[in-house]
């Protein structure tokens, strides 16, 4: 039986929920992945082993900066309502010529519209993705709120992708039966053997290393690890801080760095390959991404924390959202107060003096991560797919 996902972003466009897609997508029997184009495509879909199918349309046209119009309306007329439109045209048509058995849509807004709408009229179920931000953001926004709600309600199944989002969807009056938790795994091949590789060359007398890896957004935290380099200069002059990701937040983490003057100490290192993250990976210390909530924009889980993990490293991260279920808090890694430099000078200062502490949570840290590879995290997820599939041919929902 076939398998349709859905998804208005995929890689090789970069984040975790794109990676997050893809593994499942491989885990999927007879799957087709529907999408929009991405720079990059074509050399990605030659060697991704799938049929993904791209067309036109399929994203938000975030060249338009609607989300400023006091207007909401307005706000999906010009951003949203096209992408909407495409998935929900493109979805059709996919449906028509393939006869998915289950359709996995990811995300509510534009993969979960398609679904909503034609998974009823072709008697297919369908699961909604959630991955805690998409609705701790929307639950303040009364006009989208109410288009979530009807999203979700009418799934087969809601994937949670940890606990604290799950909490979330049921806020939404999702049944907790209809509710399934799918955590991001990690990818064990690509960051098991960090520590046999060349690290990144650090100039001489310069260290300790810390990084940070993720998009460049307000609540990821960078700018709160920057905030603190002026307490930990004091007791590590030579301290070098890797900024590791792209995003909107450039700029002023640019500023901040001249405003404080670190520019011997950041590396702003925009996005890297796979080989030098390797390579950051085996000469860093200590990762950090203290991360927090702001404007409803949050953490959801943070698979970040275990690759780091399972690269050798301890980690500290923000106590917010779901990144208490990524890093176990004295045993994996430290959390701390999000967006408080002090505090997290304090721990970094705690774990860089005490060899043996940090040593106990790195070792912690990759036994977790070893436990969570993408087979065992996402579990739940192909066990409800199958169930939908064997109501399918139970009840005789699907035509043939």
């Amino acid at each position: 039986m076939k398998t349709l996902l859905l998804a208005d972003r995929y890689l090789p466009h970069r984040g975790g929920s794109r990676r997050y897609y893809h593994e499942v997508a491989r885990r999927l029997p007879g799957v087709t992945v529907l999408t929009g184009h991405q720079p990059g495509e074509r050399a990605f879909d030659r060697q991704a082993g799938l049929r993904i199918v791209r067309r036109r349309g399929i994203r938000p046209n975030y060249a338009v900066d609607a989300g400023r119009l006091a207007n909401p309306l307005l706000n999906v007329l010009l951003a949203y309502l096209p992408g909407m439109a495409a998935m929900v045209f493109w979805t059709a048509l996919e449906m028509i010529r393939n006869r998915p058995g289950v359709i996995h849509a990811g995300g509510y807004a534009f993969a979960g519209l398609a679904a909503r709408l034609l998974g009823p009229l072709f008697r297919i179920p369908y699961l909604v993705y959630a991955h805690g931000e998409d609705i701790s953001s929307t639950l303040r926004r009364r006009f989208f709120r109410g288009y979530m709600f009807w999203i979700l309600r009418g799934a087969d199944r809601v994937v949670a992708n940890c606990e604290h989002s799950a909490s979330l969807v049921a806020r939404c009056g999702v049944d907790p039966d209809r509710i399934v938790v799918g955590y991001p795994g990690v990818d064990i091949e690509r960051f098991a053997d960090v520590a046999s590789r060349p690290p990144m060359e650090i100039p001489r007398n310069m260290g300790p290393v810390l990084l940070s890896v993720g998009r460049l957004v307000p609540h990821k935290g960078q700018a709160t690890v920057i905030r603190s380099l002026p307490r930990l200069l004091k007791r590590w002059p030579n301290l070098i801080y890797f900024v590791v990701g792209e995003g909107a937040e450039m700029a002023r983490l640019r500023t901040l760095v001249d405003k404080l003057r670190l520019q011997k100490n950041v590396h702003l290192m925009g996005g890297v390959d796979d080989a030098s993250l390797g390579r950051l990976y085996a000469a860093t210390d200590l990762f950090v991404q203290p991360n927090g909530e702001v404007n409803g924009s949050l953490e959801g889980y943070g698979m970040v924390y275990l690759e780091a993990n399972l690269a050798g490293l301890a980690v500290i991260g923000g106590r917010s959202g779901g990144v208490p279920e990524a890093v176990i808090d004295n045993e994996t890694g430290l959390l701390v107060p999000p967006f408080e430099p002090d505090a997290l000078a304090e721990a970094v200062n705690r774990l860089l003096e005490d060899d043996g502490l940090r040593a106990r949570l790195a070792r912690a840290g990759r036994k977790l991560a070893l436990r969570r590879g993408w087979d065992n995290s996402l579990a739940a997820i192909f066990e409800a797919d199958r169930v939908l599939r064997g109501d399918l041919l139970n009840t005789g929902r699907a035509t043939a």
